[in-house]
């Protein structure tokens, strides 16, 4: 709407500002509610985190745990705690998982009534990006699962290291044992590089794919202008 022509006319720059007003409003309103949902579904998948460790807490120490050799429950909190981290990593996500369908289609009964069967154009490339998002985040599967054996390997070792620590002190084993779990700790690092990695990958491509399929849409949209000018003109000639 907006153009160098429109703005020589009062009567249409009194109808662009309320509606370049709407749209500010609009756009402020959607990233507060976005940034809002995504700090609440944080706080809801801490909370319930929290609260399985302590269900999980207060029933190790009603019971008796001779039958664990004497295992503390501190010890297996530390462990079982390794595992709940999954709840922070996907309660974030349900709310996106539920309302993609939703918004996938009304986003595309939106673009047709502007663009016709050229939003088809735009709505495949979505898809496309939605398929490619879900590869790139079933590749952080086997990365996270390995990330959990060197946490436990590393917590049970270092357990091994407090209870022992003056075997190890009278013998001069601290240099062997620092060694290893250093080693143990760089294994965890360079698998939770992986895991950030094809996070990140994944929520570029989801942030991406909307503006590419778009970019995708506008493409074709002005290439069939460009060969419907062209016909005209061939036409015009003939």
């Amino acid at each position: 709407m907006i153009s160098a022509d429109n703005l020589k006319e009062d009567s249409q720059k009194q109808e662009l500002w309320p509606s370049a007003i709407m749209l500010c409003v609009l756009v402020l309103i959607s990233y507060a509610m976005i940034y809002c949902g995504f700090f609440l579904s944080y706080v809801g998948g801490g909370k319930l985190r929290l609260a399985i460790t302590g269900l999980l807490y207060k029933k190790l120490n009603s019971i008796s745990l001779t039958s664990l050799h004497e295992f503390q429950i501190g010890k297996v909190i530390n462990l079982i705690a390794n595992d709940l981290n999954d709840i922070d990593y996907g309660v974030i996500f349900i709310p996106t998982l539920l309302l993609c369908p939703y918004m996938m289609i009304l986003g595309a009964g939106i673009m047709w009534g502007y663009f016709g069967y050229s939003s088809l154009v735009g709505l495949v490339a979505c898809v496309v990006f939605l398929f490619a998002q879900i590869y790139v985040s079933g590749k952080t599967e086997g990365p996270r699962g390995e990330y959990k054996l060197l946490t436990d390997d590393r917590v049970k070792f270092t357990n091994e290291i407090i209870e022992n620590i003056r075997l190890i002190k009278m013998y001069a084993w601290e240099k062997p044992f620092r060694e290893k779990l250093e080693k143990l700790r760089e294994k965890e690092v360079k698998t939770f590089k992986r895991i950030v990695f094809y996070d990140v990958l994944g929520r570029k491509l989801s942030s991406v794919g909307a503006y590419s399929s778009i970019l995708l849409m506008c493409i074709f949209i002005s290439s069939l202008k460009m060969e419907f000018y062209l016909l005209i003109k061939s036409m015009r000639r003939w």
